[in-house]
């Protein structure tokens, strides 16, 4: 789930749980991981009025929250804080990532496209390459790149997720092959 909500220091508990602050989930590589089903968002904000929305998550999607944090009236109460603590099997942070590239890519002449080839075990893994969801045939996963640097990330419950950046040059094929490690309990 991605957080588009302002003030972005909004406090975001699901399902009664603190989660942290919209600030922490807003970003071009931030998300509040949150398993498929259906589950209760709460915005807190002192001065604001208590946001609650009640939603279904699909598996493998990202559902973005789009909100503005509504003021109290003069002389309307104060909302009451929910009381969550952290929840007790959510994994913590991740480290943060790269900020996106500022620059753009001219598309490429005819033909000068590179391929990019990745393997990763194990199957079913969420695969992310510049920020966009890609799924291949069982663990492989091969596509046409414009030339130039490319974000891949990938992640599994269970399994501790994998970054790195990759340079793709027209006409070659740039190989890629990932093991994810599982998560020490």
């Amino acid at each position: 789930m991605r957080l588009q909500v302002k003030p972005r220091d909004a406090i975001v508990f699901v399902d009664g749980y603190y989660a942290g602050l919209v600030d922490d989930f807003d970003g071009t590589f931030q998300r509040l991981h949150v398993d498929a089903g259906q589950h209760r968002i709460q915005l807190f904000l002192p001065g604001h009025r208590l946001y609650t929305q009640d939603l279904y998550l699909q598996p493998g999607n990202t559902f973005t929250v789009r909100h503005t944090m509504e003021s109290l009236a003069a002389g309307e109460p104060e909302p009451e804080r929910p009381t969550g603590s952290p929840h007790p099997l959510t994994p913590p942070a991740p480290a943060p990532l790269p900020a996106a590239r500022s620059t753009v890519l001219a598309p490429p002449a005819s033909g000068s496209y590179g391929t990019l080839t990745i393997r990763v075990q194990p199957g079913e893994s969420l695969v992310l390459i510049d920020s966009e969801r890609w799924s291949g045939s069982d663990e492989s996963i091969e596509l046409r790149l414009a030339p130039g640097a490319h974000t891949v990330e990938v992640r599994k419950a269970g399994f501790r997720g994998y970054l790195t950046e990759v340079t793709v040059r027209g006409g070659e094929t740039t190989r890629l092959n990932i093991a994810l490690a599982p998560e020490s309990r």
